[in-house]
């Protein structure tokens, strides 16, 4: 089981997640991972810790990544079939 954080969007609404980060874990059971919807403004109730294998298994891209987003990283894209690219840093 990969537990880590998605957001309410991608969870209950079914928006694609265009957000993949890969951060170092604070907890034991946390693997790091966080997928989200893309868009801002999320509050700390948008986010729920669950398991990611589905998330991973049900988009081969997002899958891909768990091999080979390294640790420290975010990557975004704007559609479901787009490319990751990395995500810029403000």
């Amino acid at each position: 089981m990969t537990v880590g954080l998605v957001c309410c969007h991608v969870a209950k609404l079914g928006q694609p997640a265009l957000l993949a980060s890969h951060q170092e874990p604070q907890d034991p059971d946390d693997s790091g991972w966080l997928l989200a919807c893309g868009q801002a403004g999320h509050r700390d109730e948008d986010w729920l810790v669950t398991d990611l294998d589905p998330y991973f298994q049900q988009d081969r891209r997002i899958g891909a990544l768990r091999d080979s987003l390294p640790l420290g990283n975010s990557v975004v894209r704007s559609a479901t079939e787009s490319p990751w690219v990395p995500e810029a840093v403000a």
